[in-house]
């Protein structure tokens, strides 16, 4: 069972790779099953933390994916460090859960952090000759 952490948004990609791998036989001849939490649900990380604890301890959970948030993400990478659950960041990009503050052996990320974007970011902009910028984004 993976425990997935993650906004709405994001279940409908995480439930079509399911099934391909389910279709294709599953990992190591073993079906995957989901168990989806809405991260917004959680309005502390404390919460959070909570709620990944009773899915590991009461529903098994053997795997975290997410959350999104950088500001849950630390606490319930202690709970995947306390219960040797491996937890991979697909968004939170919080620096100090890949650095000294909360690296542990549990935890993997598949991006680049808050502070990798924004030196590469100042560094593209410092090699432009441009005076003014302006950033437009959306969430």
């Amino acid at each position: 069972m993976i425990f997935i952490y993650c906004r709405d948004t994001i279940r409908q990609g995480i439930e079509l790779a399911i099934q391909e791998i389910n279709a294709s036989g599953g990992i190591l001849g073993k079906k995957l099953e989901a168990v989806f939490k809405d991260e917004t649900a959680a309005k502390t990380p404390e919460e959070a933390a909570k709620i990944a604890e009773e899915l590991i301890t009461k529903e098994n959970a053997k795997f975290l994916i997410g959350p999104t948030s950088s500001k849950i993400a630390p606490a319930i990478s202690e709970i995947s460090k306390k219960h040797h659950i491996p937890m991979v960041l697909a968004q939170a990009a919080l620096p100090e859960l890949t650095g000294a503050q909360h690296f542990q052996p549990y935890i993997f990320s598949t991006l680049s952090n808050a502070m990798m974007h924004s030196r590469s970011g100042a560094q593209l902009a410092a090699s432009k000759p441009y005076k003014r910028w302006m950033c437009v984004a959306c969430a």
